[in-house]
């Protein structure tokens, strides 16, 4: 009984040590599996996703949009996210949220837009993802965030109530301007007929009032402008009051103008009076014979010291005193037989003349409001036509796909540090697009904006149509010809969003190739520049190409040989027709010479580039050499700025 009892015992500890030990095979077997999917690229892949990119609304209204967070990674891994919902136009950070993630349980974030409660224009928001995996005892990890950004179009307009308040306000504004205009050449006569009776007899108060009415006009016409100004950004029913209260203004204008028209026509009249009198007593004198030659004489001297002071501004009341003397003074004179030879002047001045005032009415062309789509808490008109900068956008194209299971996805990830760096020298990150990218904004909005934009970008994707919708696919084993046509579709996209002419490219290893073969097949007229970081522009060949088709895809592998017939063909010795321009990294011993641990040197020189620059540097490992570290530019400054002057 007792051997019985510890044979049982035996082997039941056998049991329990032989499950112990297959336990631990699995985990190191789990862990070893685990860290080589890391190492060929299958670390945290984000995806982001929303209900709209473009929202319309009229002032005050609110739209929701909400954003769908996922994540592909090792299922033992933690991912902790951070997102940011950020207002573009104004640098405003709106809202902030951290969370955990795990693979295949996404995440919804929802946030309510509002439109501006006055103005037209165009808001541009941007929702970011960033993602890191932490570290467990089944997750390896490099530390490096995965990210997606997208950006949110919002337009705003004028409610119906708006509008029908401002088509009003322009039709009281054109009529109280037309009327102005009445007034205007009413006081300008009245100015001229004021300066006339100036030169005879005293009118400056009458100069006075017309010149303080002009200024009135002036400054009432510009304040009427003002309400229907472009740049006037108050909202269209506090402009229509506005209107109201400068009308009032007009009408005191008005009233003041009708009373100046009055008195000035009164004074020509009674100056017209006064040369009538002058003119009676000339006849007068002249056929006049005194007994009395003194009287006479005294008389004629009078007459004449009056008509030739007819010019010194004398006041109405001192010419009209004087004419009554001299009036009385001609009735006082006794009739004679002798007659004077004493000369009587000349009454040379003309009647005033007072006509009616005639006018033709103006055509006022009233510009429509100006859009604005500030950007950056600077305040600017959206780009509409002939106010737009060329502002490129950049386009940047990944390399081969270090692992051929990895999901396409990955090849976005690599440029996160270079797309942060462009954003801080005026590239707004504009995140990722591809062939399948979904777009309801209307076309060219982006490019409203007037700034140029970076996307990342991947040929890895195709579309094709099912009878209701079109299916995305994921394909990454496709020769580099394809990718081109793939490239194609791509600025085509980029060019629809921004609405500019041509695009900027940044090529990174095999996308350059892409990138190359491209221009060689459609020509360059969608591209202003191209910019080849890393790229094996001559083939690769040793270890490169050795390991290249035993993980990645093998239709690549084959193209990017030194000696394929792709290679032959892609180098034929053609000067390009726009700036191209070669980075290439060397300091890394490899098999068959300096490289940059993927590609050696002389296989990235280019002989038909526009200028080739060459960044020194080291590898830190196998799994991290110069070739990839050239995309960060905290690590190689210098490639960066080669890039940055590049871009122009």
């Amino acid at each position: 009984m007792l051997r019985r009892a510890k044979d049982k015992l035996g082997r039941r500890w056998f049991f329990i040590i032989f499950f112990l030990i297959i336990l631990i095979a699995v985990f190191f077997i789990t862990k070893a599996y685990l860290y080589v999917n890391f190492i060929l690229g299958n670390d945290t892949v984000v995806k982001l996703s929303s209900n709209t990119n473009f929202i319309s609304l009229q002032h005050n209204q609110n739209a929701a949009v909400n954003y769908e967070a996922s994540v592909t990674a090792n299922p033992f891994c933690k991912i902790r996210c951070r997102s940011e919902f950020e207002d573009l136009s104004n640098s405003n950070l709106l809202d902030t949220s951290e969370f955990m993630i795990r693979s295949g349980s996404p995440v919804t974030l929802k946030y309510a837009i509002t439109a501006p409660e006055k103005g037209l224009g165009d808001k541009l928001y941007r929702f970011n993802l960033k993602c890191s995996s932490e570290s467990t005892l089944l997750c390896q990890t490099g530390g490096n965030e995965a990210t997606r950004s997208q950006l949110l179009i919002l337009e705003y307009n004028d409610t119906a109530e708006e509008k029908e308040a401002h088509y009003q306000l322009i039709q009281k504004v054109n009529w109280s301007l037309q009327y102005l205009n009445v007034l205007e050449l009413s006081v300008k006569e009245s100015k001229k007929i004021s300066e006339e009776l100036n030169k005879h007899v005293f009118a400056g108060y009458l100069l006075n009032r017309t010149q303080s009415l002009e200024t009135q006009i002036v400054n009432s016409r510009v304040e009427f402008l003002t309400l229907v100004s472009p740049d006037n950004r108050k909202p269209p029913l506090e402009l229509l009051k506005s209107y109201q209260e400068k009308n009032i203004t007009m009408y005191k204008i008005i009233e003041d103008s009708d009373n100046l028209i009055f008195a000035v026509e009164g004074n020509a009249t009674h100056y017209h009076n006064l040369l009538f009198d002058l003119r009676e007593a000339r006849e007068q004198l002249l056929v006049m014979n005194s007994s009395n030659q003194t009287d006479l004489e005294s008389a004629i001297f009078r007459f004449n010291n009056i008509t030739q002071s007819l010019n010194n501004q004398q006041s109405f009341e001192e010419l009209e005193s004087r004419i009554a003397l001299l009036q009385k003074e001609i009735q006082e004179i006794k009739p004679g037989n002798q007659t004077t030879n004493q000369s009587i002047s000349q009454i040379l001045q003309e009647r005033i003349a007072i006509g009616p005032i005639s006018y033709l009415p103006i055509e006022i062309l009233f510009q429509e409001k100006t859009r604005e789509c500030n950007l950056l808490n600077k305040k600017q008109e959206c780009c509409l036509g002939d106010n737009c900068n060329e502002n490129y956008p950049v386009i940047i194209i990944h390399g081969h796909a270090i692992s051929d299971s990895a999901t396409a996805e990955y090849s976005l990830e690599g440029f996160n540090l270079l797309q942060d760096a462009l954003e801080k020298d005026g590239y707004i990150n504009g995140g990722t697009t591809t062939v399948y990218t979904e777009e309801d904004t209307p076309e060219g909005r982006l490019g409203y904006f007037n700034v140029p934009f970076s996307f990342r970008t991947s040929y890895y994707f195709d579309v094709f149509k099912e009878p209701d919708n079109y299916k995305v696919v994921q394909t990454k084993s496709e020769n580099i010809d394809t990718y081109a046509v793939r490239l194609k579709d791509i600025i085509s996209t980029v060019k629809s969003q921004t609405g500019k002419p041509k695009v900027k490219i940044i090529a990174f290893s095999m996308g350059g190739l892409v990138t190359r073969r491209y221009l060689q097949i459609f020509g360059s007229n969608d591209v202003d520049r191209v910019i080849l970081l890393g790229v094996p522009n001559k083939g690769i060949q040793g270890e490169s190409l050795t390991i290249c088709p035993l993980i990645g895809g093998k239709l690549e592998c084959q193209d990017m040989d030194k000696n394929s017939l792709f290679i032959n063909k892609l180098n034929d010795n053609k000067k390009y027709n726009i700036p191209v321009y070669n980075i290439l990294g060397t300091g890394c011993s490899m098999l068959d010479g300096q490289g940059d641990g993927a590609v050696l040197e002389d296989n990235a020189k280019l002989e038909t580039a526009t200028a080739n620059y060459i960044v020194k540097g080291t590898c830190r490992s196998k799994f991290y050499p110069l070739h990839l570290d050239l995309l960060n530019p905290g690590m190689y400054p210098e490639a960066y700025q080669r890039i940055r002057s590049s871009l122009g």
